[in-house]
């Protein structure tokens, strides 16, 4: 391989190499832009639950500890009633 080809290989893979470091700096670049908007909307519909729930508690009357406690009972009713039963209950 004569100087002059080894000169255009390597002018060649230079390029290639900036190239592909523009579509990494691109990919990064959407990457951040895409996570800062999920963090937007995360907080957002945080605040939205968050309101939904002070709103709840307060029509009904009760604390958001007793509104927890109930979420909590309910959450665990529906656990022991969607478990297998081991045999039927009728026969």
């Amino acid at each position: 391989m004569t100087d002059a080809n080894h000169e255009k290989r390597i002018k060649k893979i230079e390029a290639e190499m900036v190239e592909l470091r523009k579509q990494i700096m691109q990919i990064e670049f959407t990457s951040k832009r895409d996570s800062a908007a999920a963090r937007k909307e995360h907080e957002k519909v945080s605040a939205q639950i968050d309101r939904q729930i002070k709103h709840v508690s307060k029509i009904m009357g009760i604390t958001y500890d007793e509104l927890d406690m109930l979420d909590e009972k309910i959450q665990d009713s529906g656990r022991v009633l969607a478990r297998p039963r081991k045999r039927s209950t009728i026969s």
